[in-house]
């Protein structure tokens, strides 16, 4: 079984960026907006999970990913945001994993 996880923003070793660079070039182009980042450094917006899941199957050379956790979504979110926009963040970010499934 291979995993992976979601939610930190994660620099890129490789190309030496960083993840809040990577995040804000997704916010440039419109795809998230500041909000969805949460203390500049945790996001569950369903397209930041996509551009995770897609780095990881690069990453690992892979086609598919038997599991995918979204990683301390509560401890930076709900504690900042309140239960009904955790709770609805929460939901569009598995609704994007039963969509990929």
């Amino acid at each position: 079984m291979l995993c992976s996880k979601a939610g930190y923003l994660p620099d890129d070793a490789d190309e030496g960026t960083k993840g809040i660079d990577i995040v804000n070039d997704i916010i440039k182009e419109g795809l998230l907006k500041n909000e969805d980042v949460q203390n500049g450094s945790h996001c569950i917006h369903p397209t930041f999970l996509e551009y995770s899941l897609e780095r990881s199957l690069v990453n690992l050379g892979l086609e598919t990913i038997d599991v995918m956790y979204l990683n301390n979504a509560i401890e930076n979110h709900l504690p900042f945001v309140g239960a009904d926009k955790f709770w609805k963040r929460l939901y569009h970010a598995f609704e994007f994993y039963e969509k990929m499934c």
